[in-house]
């Protein structure tokens, strides 16, 4: 879903210039939930294949569910091995509700 609006994009930049992604790299979402979707729902899965907790170790692709944590404690993109990542923007920064982020 891309958000579009005189107000986004200016919020988008900030974001990812604090996260240390690329803006293109992020998408603004209404919520942590949306985010995961959106990476879910772009791997191609298969019958009969797996979705495991901590599969990074084992070179596989991974999602971060993080819904809290943005903005609390000091880390951008590069500190975390995964793939893709979300979070929830109103719930501690108090951001308009509707809205989280997904790299």
């Amino acid at each position: 879903m891309k958000r579009t609006g005189a107000g986004f994009e200016p919020v988008r930049q900030r974001l990812a210039a604090e996260f240390g992604c690329d803006p293109e790299e992020l998408a603004i979402t209404r919520n942590a939930s949306e985010a995961l979707e959106i990476a879910q729902l772009g791997l191609d899965l298969n019958p009969g294949d797996e979705v495991l907790s901590l599969a990074r170790a084992r070179g596989l692709t991974t999602i971060v569910d993080d819904a809290h944590a943005f903005a609390h404690f000091p880390f951008s993109a590069k500190d975390f091995d995964g793939d893709y990542y979300g979070t929830s923007l109103h719930k501690w920064l108090l951001a308009r509700v509707g809205t989280g982020s997904c790299t």
